[in-house]
């Protein structure tokens, strides 16, 4: 089901899922280039980035859209970042060699025959005061530590 992003101007807590939850996003090279489209598309779309977490089959952000709003600037992320990750990706004849296959996933399903590596749509929390704010940036750095792929917060590399 397409959403309806009502309030474009604002602070988000923002959440993109990968396609089929398939975990790619921490993949050798990949958070990387998701971290460079961030940060490019932060500065395109005039948004003040709080926080991020990288995890392995979606991205939590916290940012504040201004006049431009948050839709434009998710999709301008979404977009680049598959461009770039896909043209990391190796060919077709070295399938046998990709972490996807080693991970037993359908790599040519997924990565290649795919146009799109990331969910329809995102989610988004509007926050409204400093406090909401506060949660959501504890929630955001610790997710990694609650999702149980670290020992302490600060040791995830993607946040």
């Amino acid at each position: 089901m397409t959403q309806t992003h009502f309030s474009q101007i604002g602070t988000f807590h923002l959440v993109t899922n990968t396609r089929h939850h398939v975990p790619w996003c921490i993949l050798p090279g990949i958070p990387e280039i998701i971290m460079d489209n961030l940060i490019m598309s932060k500065r395109l779309y005039n948004v003040r980035l709080y926080a991020f977490c990288i995890m392995p089959n979606h991205v939590h952000i916290i940012a504040r859209a201004l006049e431009k709003g948050i839709s434009p600037f998710m999709q301008s992320f979404k977009r680049n970042t598959s461009w770039h990750i896909k043209q990391l990706l190796p060919p077709a004849a070295e399938i046998h060699e990709s972490p996807l296959r080693m991970m037993g996933m359908k790599y040519e399903y997924v990565m290649r025959h795919n146009k799109y590596l990331w969910q329809k749509g995102f989610y988004d929390e509007r926050i409204k005061n400093d406090v909401q704010l506060s949660t959501a940036l504890r929630y955001v750095r610790n997710n990694a530590y609650g999702h149980r792929l670290v020992a302490k917060p600060e040791n995830w590399p993607w946040s």
